[in-house]
């Protein structure tokens, strides 16, 4: 749970449905409220955990496209000045 969390992904792996798996990610509005997921759910043979670590950043990237068409902005990262 702390590696989805961190990563911004999650996996269901089956423990919805048995032999089905999901790769899915959060959309978020402006307020960085979670408003919807977008996932990729298929049959284990053709949904290998192989498969689904490759399909992280592809959810992830369609899923911030998404959140950004709601108003979502990335966070800045910090700026740090070496002195």
């Amino acid at each position: 749970m702390t590696r989805y969390s961190q990563g911004g992904f999650t996996f269901d792996l089956e423990e919805n449905e048995a032999s089905i798996r999901c790769v899915a990610a959060p959309v978020r509005d402006a307020s960085v409220a979670i408003v919807a997921a977008l996932s990729v759910t298929s049959t284990i043979p053709y949904m290998p955990h192989e498969h689904m670590e490759e399909l992280i950043p592809v959810i992830q990237r369609e899923a911030r496209a998404i959140s950004e068409e709601f108003g979502w902005r990335a966070p800045q990262a910090a700026c740090r000045i070496k002195r």
